[in-house]
């Protein structure tokens, strides 16, 4: 299988197993004979993966889904993960959404070894710093759209008024309420 590339701010390289790495400046050096500038520090990665892997069974049906991927992103940077079908980049996004765990190699988010939290505290960063985009829609068909985009929202124990806001940020309001019978449009794609 093919280790999916992982692109980050434009920077990206290959490493020697074919894994992509975002680039990173090296360290701040001051120059001979000067007054030393103050030291500039980089700011910790939000997402940092070093020789991730991911195997699917043992032996001989062993499947490597994931095969040392090393991947740093700094906040604010766009990231990207391409490949080939069955390349493994569905898998990749379940670890950093710590939907799953590597098999080995080490996963930091936002400094945090995943490794060393329980499934509660990964339901938790799940809610508060990660954001799923899914191919399928995966709204609640008896939920209106009003419904849906407060369901996370509740979740999270917001306020009802950060969900009327979220609603109307995304000008949704004319859609609030049960949708016509039979929707003349597909509301998941609207929501």
């Amino acid at each position: 299988m093919t280790t999916p590339a992982v692109f980050g701010d434009g920077s990206g390289s290959a490493g020697s197993d074919g894994a992509a790495t975002a680039g990173v400046a090296g360290p701040v050096r001051a120059p001979a004979n000067s007054e030393r500038p103050p030291v500039r520090r980089r700011p910790r990665p939000v997402v940092s993966l070093r020789g991730v892997h991911k195997i699917y069974g043992e032996g001989d049906t062993a499947v490597a889904a994931v095969a040392g991927v090393d991947l740093l992103v700094q906040r604010g940077d766009f990231v990207a993960v391409m490949g080939a079908s069955g390349s493994g980049k569905t898998t990749l996004m379940n670890i950093i959404g710590c939907l799953d765990a590597p098999t080995r190699g080490r996963y930091l988010l936002d400094g945090v070894d995943t490794r060393r939290l329980d499934a509660r505290r990964q339901s938790t960063i799940r809610n508060r710093k990660i954001g799923f985009i899914f191919q399928s829609f995966n709204l609640i068909p008896l939920l209106d759209v009003t419904e849906n985009v407060a369901l996370p929202f509740t979740i999270a124990g917001a306020d009802p008024g950060r969900v009327r806001d979220a609603v109307a940020g995304f000008a949704l309001t004319v859609r609030s309420g049960p949708p016509p019978r039979p929707p003349t449009s597909d509301p998941q794609k609207e929501t």
